[in-house]
């Protein structure tokens, strides 16, 4: 039977903040009862991660007749994969607004950069004591990496703030077909920052003889979430302890080398990006899906839309390594709202979209590296087979071919801070090194506009510490 179909759907325009949500009420044959719970549930991403969402709770309306779910589906507003003409209000600010009022979800996705944000208004139920009770999943069977991202401190001692549903981190998505085309080999599982580099310049081509480029080396996103892993691939850090950092610390050499080579890639360096007004006029993903970049830097988010929609052989190979392996963690949670009147209700979905069958929903979608140890060692992960043919879909041997990659990441994958103003630091980053990457290359003047715009976010003045920095970044520079 196809749950999907039989699903009676009753979509509404829910006005959230500047824009609208699509909020999706799941309904099996037949009428509720006035006391069965509804629990909603807020979600981000493209449409094929929606499609990805609406099959896992369908699949848990049908285990669990007792319980309605309303889906709240929202863009994520990552402006790489957004398209330019996607209606609705980003996910991120509706969500800090929901609380302001009644509109708050009981069950919500949340990265666990942002778990800062919503644990210091006191908004997210612990779920340490449901996790000790559970019969479906024990911390031990969640990679080790994924579970500690969402721990915060509280007065009493440790809380985990979430039930991670991946163990994610960046991949280089590679297009085989510009590849073979210019006679380039795939990329290998031990490849330098140097190979990294010549690929992408080998690959960066005038197609037609116009003088314009007509396909990129390389797409990547110019913000802390990627820079970060070649920071640390250089063997440097950017923050003075990552779990409570203080200060921001760009002041070693190893840690501007990481932040050097990559901006090396942009318009001040090798140019094997696409420069800044192209980004604005088409994302990263629709450039990779139209063949007008040979690789793409990314999490395992977009597999479901390159599965739908690319019409050429890919694969996924790990980042180059630097001076070390190095890579970022990405990772998202089930998370409890402190406000829910649906409580246990609530942690029946959690458990259900976390454990065994719900995570291997996800993975046979492509959507996740699942957090669970069991389920990201399957086939079901490692060769796109699904074994949930009850849902009315089946895959097998979908791309990527190496999804091992994914795996072997989690190992060397670090998280970045999770306190209540790290979103801030990051766009202070994000905004000054946008200009460097794309303009200037000026790897000095964007830590100082760094630091001059995240200062007193981490609680401590940042303006003593640049004279030192002056220094060494001229030092480093020779």
């Amino acid at each position: 039977m196809d749950l999907l179909n039989a699903r009676v759907h009753r979509r509404t325009l829910v006005q959230a903040g500047a824009g609208a949500v699509l909020a999706t009420f799941g309904m099996r044959s037949g009428v509720l009862g006035a006391s069965t719970p509804v629990i909603r549930f807020a979600y981000f991403g493209t449409a094929e991660e929606h499609t990805a969402y609406e099959q896992l709770v369908a699949s848990f309306e049908h285990v669990h007749p007792e319980i309605a779910i309303e889906s709240i589906a929202l863009p994520s507003g990552d402006s790489t994969l957004i398209p330019k003409n996607e209606k609705g209000s980003p996910y991120q600010p509706w969500l800090q607004t929901s609380f302001s009022g009644n509109n708050a979800p009981d069950v919500f996705l949340l990265n666990y950069r942002n778990l800062g944000e919503f644990t210091s208004r006191g908004l997210i139920e612990p779920l340490g004591e449901y996790m000790a009770k559970s019969t479906v999943f024990t911390e031990e069977d969640f990679y080790s990496a994924s579970i500690n991202a969402f721990r915060y401190r509280t007065l009493s001692g440790t809380e985990l703030g979430g039930i991670p549903q991946n163990a994610s981190s960046l991949a280089v998505y590679f297009n085989k077909d510009v590849f073979d085309e210019f006679g380039v080999p795939y990329p290998t599982t031990d490849w330098t920052w140097e190979e990294f580099a010549d690929v992408a310049e080998k690959l960066t081509v005038d197609r037609d003889g116009d003088g314009l480029t007509g396909t990129y080396g390389l797409s990547i996103d110019p913000a802390l979430s990627r820079f970060a892993a070649f920071i640390w691939g250089a063997g440097g850090e950017f923050v003075d302890d990552p779990l409570e950092p203080s200060t921001l610390d760009f002041e070693s050499n190893t840690a501007q080398n990481g932040l050097r080579y990559l901006v090396s890639l942009g318009q001040s360096g090798r140019k094997v990006t696409p420069p800044e007004y192209k980004t604005f006029e088409e994302t990263d993903l629709s450039r990779f899906l139209g063949g007008r970049s040979a690789m793409f830097v990314h999490t395992r988010r977009i597999v479901p839309t390159l599965r739908a929609e690319a019409t050429f052989g890919w694969d996924v190979a790990p980042l180059p390594i630097g001076s070390q392996p190095a890579n970022v963690l990405h990772t998202d949670a089930f998370c409890l709202a402190s406000t829910s009147n649906q409580k246990d209700a609530s942690w029946t979905f959690i458990e259900y979209a976390n454990g065994p069958e719900g995570q291997a929903i996800l993975a046979a979608t492509g959507r996740t590296v699942p957090s669970l140890r069991s389920v990201a060692e399957s086939d079901v992960f490692l060769k796109g087979t699904s074994v949930t043919e009850k849902l009315g879909f089946k895959t097998l041997g979908l791309p990527p071919e190496n999804a091992q990659v994914f795996v072997d990441n989690i190992a060397i994958s670090r998280q970045l801070p999770a306190i209540a103003n790290w979103p801030g630091v990051e766009w202070a980053f994000n905004r000054s090194f946008r200009q460097a990457f794309y303009s200037d290359g000026d790897i000095p003047g964007a830590i100082t506009r760094t630091l001059t715009r995240a200062d007193g976010l981490l609680g401590t003045p940042l303006t003593t510490r640049r004279n030192l920095l002056f220094t060494e970044s001229s030092e480093a520079e020779e």
